[in-house]
């Protein structure tokens, strides 16, 4: 049978290399470590073959210990300036978003933001719609409207003293004598804000106080009007 590669002869009971497995090992911090394995050569000659490798010192192994102790390190402060990042940028967000939800528009010269009111409307020849559920022509005069309005007028003044009077006869007035289609309710056009309605009925509206009425007569392109705030 040949040899090996190393001059080793197998056995024919095993088949396997005729080296013993035994290993001497002479360590130390300062010198070279050598390894022997005993062998018997094809002519039965015993040699031993070795190698040797040489140690880590302990400074060697303290200094790597270090390094991957300073790059742990790293690491975790460089994590923690992550969050310390995130976590500020969170409040600032938060902090901008409460303060945009806080902050409100105040109403003009601090009165109120809505405000309901009935009206009583009589239309004219000019309105810009003139017909109504009352008539389906109007063809009366934009002065004819102001008289019979004058004359409404003077009957709701004699309630002004008594809010809750004052308001049941506005009522009964608007639902018989008013050509807005607010009539069935009242004359109640319920809350309404800024810009809502017509410049001089919002103007007129916005100028009362709850429970007063509109001393003269309010013109807009829809016709004449007699206002109570009510709320």
């Amino acid at each position: 049978m040949g040899s090996s590669r190393y001059g080793c002869r197998p056995t024919k009971r095993t088949g396997n290399v005729g080296c013993t497995p035994t290993i001497r090992t002479t360590a130390s911090t300062s010198t070279v470590s050598t390894t022997t394995r005993p062998c018997t050569n094809a002519r039965g000659r015993s040699f031993s073959y070795g190698f040797h490798t040489t140690p880590v010192l302990p400074s060697v192994l303290k200094k790597r210990s270090a390094d991957s102790s300073s790059l742990i390190s790293s690491s975790s402060e460089q994590q923690q300036q992550q969050k310390e990042k995130k976590r500020r940028k969170a409040t600032v967000e938060s902090s901008s978003a409460s303060t945009t939800t806080t902050t409100t528009t105040p109403a003009n010269d601090g009165g109120p933001a809505e405000v309901r009111v009935l009206h009583i409307l009589k239309k004219h020849e000019g309105s810009r719609r003139p017909s109504s559920w009352r008539n389906p022509k109007i063809t009366a005069t934009k002065e004819e409207a102001h008289e019979e309005l004058q004359g409404l007028l003077e009957i709701l003044q004699e309630e002004a003293n008594n809010p809750k009077e004052l308001r049941a006869t506005f009522e009964e007035l608007a639902r018989t004598e008013s050509d807005c289609s607010s009539a069935k309710r009242g004359g109640d056009l319920g809350f309404f804000g800024r810009k809502k309605m017509q410049p001089a009925f919002e103007e007129a509206s916005f100028a009362l106080k709850k429970g007063e009425m509109t001393k003269t007569i309010v013109d807009t392109s829809s016709g004449s009007h007699i206002i109570l705030r009510i709320g």
